[in-house]
């Protein structure tokens, strides 16, 4: 097993010499420390491996000692062991309550000090490595999501200046024809449109993943997201709202990339009912999930519903319902967002027809919620 460094905080001498003789006999790092205060200082400074705390201290008992390193980020899975004098089961209850791995009873025995003293420290080190494993997927996950979206971008955009490059050839042909010269030219402007919005969906995508996390009040995001629809739609279709949340409901996100992932899913909705989507509307629920109590976000509707040979690939970019070059990067972005937000996004076939695309993100005490 690697060196160890272990820290001992008790205000008594005499104790604090007996435990550093055990561990400096097996070859331990010892750091000490007289009073709580310069404990927590001491072990956030030196990262210990685990640390020797006094139950019983005058200027700030083990208790407070270890809830304050339980609630600092820099040092709350460094393992806290109690040695304490009391043989009660309450002060035992007491210290594995506010955090601590384990405790021992004065006198301490040796041989079980340094048994534990290694277990817990093998512990911690096979959590850090697992932490480190799990943020190396995540950053590769990230990665590969992102080369697969500008993969399809750049495949798009080859696509949008071959249309481009076939009217100009048009164009050149028979340059004199007035009607062909307007019709020509209105394509190509649709293709320089669409490969803007392209070129600008890419330079969101860069921005998601440094995006700051904040309270804002859910009500301003959903109306945020309609107020967006209208915008890139004309005429949009209408949206109910159904939200069993009070008004003044906030939660921990950013506003921008949240919104922008609503106004996918609503534009995607308004879409699937084809050009008679003015007979109809979307739904837009946003409710809190029992367990584990995260935000859910649903886009309903009942239109032609995710077609079966897309269904596997339907969050591909550019994957499309509509033969049109160029339309399919909303849903591609609207998971890719909500990822970033640590959440996730699904499209469910609805059994009375059409899809529901739900939106979960973590609560805001989650580990992954922020970042």
């Amino acid at each position: 097993m690697a060196h160890l460094r272990v820290l001992v905080i008790d205000d008594q001498a005499l104790d604090r010499r007996i435990l550093l003789q055990y561990l400096k006999e097996a070859d331990i790092e010892v750091l000490e420390a007289s009073n709580g205060p310069d404990g927590i200082g001491i072990a956030e400074s030196a990262q210990p491996d685990v640390v020797l705390l006094d139950v019983m201290m005058e200027e700030m008992d083990g208790l407070g000692v270890c809830r304050s390193l339980k609630a600092n980020p820099q040092t709350a899975d460094i393992p806290v062991i109690f040695i304490t004098s009391i043989a009660s089961r309450r002060v035992s209850l007491e210290g594995l309550g506010c955090g601590a791995a384990d405790y021992l009873n004065k006198p301490v025995d040796r041989d079980s000090l340094l048994a534990r003293i290694r277990t817990h420290a093998r512990m911690r080190q096979q959590h850090l490595k697992t932490l480190a494993l799990r943020a190396e997927l995540e950053q590769a996950r990230r990665q590969n999501e992102v080369m697969h979206l500008t993969e399809g971008i750049a495949h798009n955009l080859n696509n949008l200046l071959g249309i481009i490059f076939g009217y100009l050839s048009l164009l050149q042909q028979d340059p004199h024809n007035g009607e062909k010269v307007i019709r020509n030219c209105s394509q190509i402007e649709a293709a320089i449109h669409r490969m803007t919005k392209i070129v600008r969906q890419l330079s969101v995508i860069g921005q998601f993943h440094s995006a700051k996390l904040q309270p804002v009040r859910l009500s301003q995001i959903l109306q945020g997201a309609i107020t967006r629809l209208n915008r890139a739609a004309k005429p949009a279709i209408h949206v109910r709202l159904v939200s069993s949340l009070p008004e003044d409901f906030s939660w921990i996100t950013n506003r921008e990339i949240l919104e922008s992932c609503l106004e996918h899913l609503l534009l995607n909705a308004q879409q699937s009912y084809g050009k008679s989507f003015g007979d109809h509307e979307v739904i837009l629920q946003a409710d809190l999930c029992p367990d584990p109590n995260a935000l859910c976000l649903r886009v309903l509707d009942e239109g032609c519903g995710i077609p079966d040979d897309l269904r596997d690939s339907v969050f591909d970019p550019f994957v499309s319902t509509s033969a049109d070059v160029g339309r399919g990067m909303g849903l591609t972005l609207a998971r890719h967002g909500a990822r970033c937000l640590h959440g996730d996004l699904v499209l469910l076939s609805r059994p009375t027809g059409g899809t529901e695309a739900r939106l979960t993100l973590p609560p805001p005490s989650s580990p992954h919620s922020n970042s």
